[in-house]
Formats: C-alpha cells, structure tokens, sequence
C-alpha cells in the first residue's frame, strides 16, 4: 500500500501498481498524472481519503476499484477507466468537464457523500470499460445526494440507474439515455426510483431499443418506473421511447408532462 499527500506524478518509465496493491490520497488539493508512454501504467485500487479536489492530470486506469471516502474526485475533460467498481462511500464524485468519462466494469454506487455532474454541452459520460451494447455494469444508489445537471448514460445492466428511498435527489436532469443499455432483463428499464416523489426534467430518450419488449404484458421493458411507492414525473423529456399516452411502457405511478 502507498499513501500520498502531494501530487501524484508519472511521467517516465513503469508504472505498475496492479496485483493487489492500492494507493491512497489523502492530501488536500492534489493531481494526479500518469503520462508515461510505457504500456504499464496502471493503479490497481484508488482511494480518496483525504479533504480537498483530487483532480485527474491525464487519463488515469485502476484495474481494482475506486473508493472516495472523503474529499472530492473531479473528473473534468479526461477519461477515468475502472476495471472493478466505483464506490462512493463519503466525500463527492465530481463531474464537471465537456464529454469527460468514466468507464466502468463492474458498478457504480453511492451508500453516502455525493454524485454531481455539471450542465454543460456535451455532457459528460459514464459508460462501459467494454464494448457499448455488449458489457454491462450496474448503477447503484441507496443513499447520499445525487446532484446532476447533464448526463449521458450507457450501457447500464437490465436493473438500469437504481436510486433508493435514502436518496436526496436535489436534481436528476437532462438525462441523455442510451439504446445500448441490457434490453435481455424481464423487464429491463433505464431508471428505477423507489420511494420517491420527484420531477425530472429534460431527460432523452433513444427512439428504438433494439432487443427489448414494447408492448404491454409479461415480460414489457420500462423506461422509468416508480417502485414500490411515490410518484415519478417527467417533464420536457423527448425521444420515443419517453413515452405519449400508452405508446411506450412504464409502471404506474408515472406522470408526463411537456408533450
């Protein structure tokens, strides 16, 4: 293991933190950079335990998971690949760059702290480390706050985005869906909020999603359901899979508006 208070830097030569080694930030404002032209130049697990920005210098690969506990990650034009999880425990996932990324193998979640992104164009991405349309993961919220302005989402599992009642949505908007995400689940939907009483506005919808099930009965796809409880209302969203009269699926209570 290897904690680092100052700004992390490689710019020449190996660098090889995989096996089952994790490094650890836990300074205040920090970059860390990994610029080497050597093939490996990987971390294996990345925690952000320390209080102020941990900034990405260059497209940075963890082939382990990515824990932030404390403090802040700031992904802002460049590409953050995680071959395991992403884990919000504390502290804040920060989005803020035109079309920055994360690529994600196994998951996304938030038990506490915050995930925001910023209303900026394009927005930024979260995606597969794999093939979009083809790898999967899974996005998991059960608590802390989800602070979204712009997002575009792909290649999420059959459960799409879960958000749980112990979430604080203070805004979960201009959502840009993709057809790419699991349509073999029964059902398979892109968002799912259990709970909840909230509007969500300017969400966009693909017009086909190739593979799942369009019409009502067993086994029918959702765009967005409302689970168990509370009352999910869109408003503005767009695309044909957003939904006018009966025309696409979604489990009741589900409001639109803006049509």
């Amino acid at each position: 293991a290897l904690t680092v208070s100052d700004a992390f830097s490689v710019t020449a030569g190996v660098f090889d933190a995989q096996g089952t080694s994790t490094v650890t930030l836990d300074g205040n404002a920090q970059t860390v950079t990994i610029s080497t032209a050597e093939s490996v130049r990987d971390f294996r697990n990345l925690v952000v335990n320390g209080s102020g920005t941990k900034s990405l210098g260059s497209n940075v690969v963890a082939a382990g998971d990515v824990t932030i506990t404390v403090g802040q990650l700031e992904i802002d034009t460049d590409v953050l690949t995680v071959a395991g999880s992403v884990l919000v425990n504390g502290g804040t996932l920060s989005m803020t760059g035109a079309a920055g990324r994360i690529q994600i193998g196994t998951g996304l979640s938030m038990t506490s702290g915050t995930v925001t992104t910023a209303d900026i164009t394009p927005a930024p991405i979260l995606t597969t480390n794999g093939t979009e349309g083809a790898d999967f993961y899974s996005v998991s919220f059960t608590g802390g706050t989800l602070d979204v302005s712009a997002w575009d989402i792909r290649s999420v599992n059959t459960s799409g985005v879960t958000i749980g009642s112990g979430v604080t949505i203070t805004s979960f908007n201009k959502i840009t869906w993709s057809n790419t995400n699991d349509p073999t689940g029964s059902p398979s939907r892109w968002l799912d909020i259990t709970a909840q009483t909230v509007t969500l506005r300017q969400h966009t919808f693909p017009d086909t999603w190739t593979g799942a099930v369009h019409q009502a009965g067993a086994g029918e796809d959702y765009n967005v359901r409302a689970n168990t409880s509370g009352t999910v209302t869109m408003e503005d969203a767009e695309g044909d899979w957003a939904g006018d009269d009966d025309e696409k699926l979604r489990t009741l209570p589900f409001d639109e508006e803006g049509h």
